[in-house]
């Protein structure tokens, strides 16, 4: 239940304990180290102007991209280049980062890569490149500074959580640097008389998740856009994982690894957190059980020497 002025009742929520029977297929991983020859870019790319090179003309136009049902718009704001597409019971809030006039091998429409970023294609050789953005930014940092924290927007979408002055405050405990989310693509119209403002609740999907979830309002509504925990450096992961099997990320947070004729899935802890390794070295480690659910949780020790831990959901396929 929702309550309040909006404020979130805790920052530290992170993965709830999911129960017993955890898979532990993750330990096949390279964990014993690999070495970061060149800093990886975290800035978050500009936002692109799509009419000048029609990119944004063949979207509104494409059958794959706004339906003949009449009830969808596509809006480029002329100032912030994001872009809008206006659906009837919710919306998408995008940075188009790229065009490509060389994407024969993807489908007409939307899809995510192995890395949960969208593209809209909508001839077979032109595609717009597109990362989720959070809607109502300045309201939302605004909404953060009242419980003494800001955010900061990097690569892939990554929104950095972190506290404007050092102190204990809403169980923000002494090792934890940051928070790692990234902004749904979607947000849902929600009841009109929805308290607005960042809440912790449960996720719809999985009772034992917690998810922080930004409800803001505009002229249209009051709409509902969640923020999920995310790798708050996924290359460095993803080459971690690749050494035993074949990993991917998708919009939502949720990483599927797949090992031979196995598959698993996992999610991040929002808490980004110092590790005080200085080897320079990323690792994925094996530890204790952190959510008491009576399995081994795992930890990835980035190569800056941030950690942050990975949750194995239940069930193999």
């Amino acid at each position: 239940m929702r309550t309040g002025s909006g404020l979130v009742a805790t920052v530290r929520s992170g993965y709830s304990p999911l129960g017993q029977g955890y898979v532990v297929g993750f330990r096949c991983a390279h964990s014993e180290g690999s070495s970061v020859s060149k800093p990886v870019d975290n800035t978050l790319p500009p936002a692109i102007e799509l009419n000048s090179d029609g990119f944004l003309s063949s979207l509104q136009t494409s059958p794959h991209i706004i339906k003949d049902s009449g009830n969808e718009v596509l809006v480029q704001d002329k100032d912030s280049h994001l872009l809008d597409l206006y659906l009837p019971q919710k919306r998408l809030h995008v940075r188009p980062i790229r065009t490509s006039t060389n994407t024969a091998q993807h489908k007409l429409g939307m899809h995510e890569d192995n890395s949960g970023i969208l593209h809209m294609v909508a001839k077979a050789d032109q595609a717009v490149t597109v990362l989720a953005a959070l809607q109502q930014y300045t309201s939302f940092n605004d909404t953060l500074k009242k419980i003494n924290l800001k955010s900061q927007q990097h690569a892939l979408g990554v929104l950095r959580v972190s506290q404007i002055t050092k102190k204990t405050y809403l169980n923000w405990s002494d090792t934890t640097l940051w928070m790692a989310a990234r902004a749904a693509y979607e947000s849902h119209l929600v009841a009109d008389d929805s308290s607005l403002g960042l809440y912790a609740e449960k996720s719809a999907n999985n009772p034992n998740q917690t998810l922080y979830a930004w409800y803001f309002k505009d002229e249209l509504g009051t709409y509902k856009q969640l923020l999920y925990p995310t790798p708050a450096y996924w290359e460095e992961l993803k080459t971690l994982l690749s050494a035993s099997g074949q990993p991917s990320l998708d919009s939502q947070g949720r990483i599927t690894h797949v090992i031979g004729d196995k598959t698993y899935h996992a999610v991040m802890d929002y808490r980004v957190e110092s590790s005080g390794v200085t080897d320079g070295k990323a690792k994925l480690n094996p530890i204790n059980d952190v959510n008491n659910d009576t399995t081994s949780d795992f930890e990835v020790i980035y190569a800056n020497g941030e950690k942050q831990v990975l949750y194995i959901l239940p069930a193999a396929s």
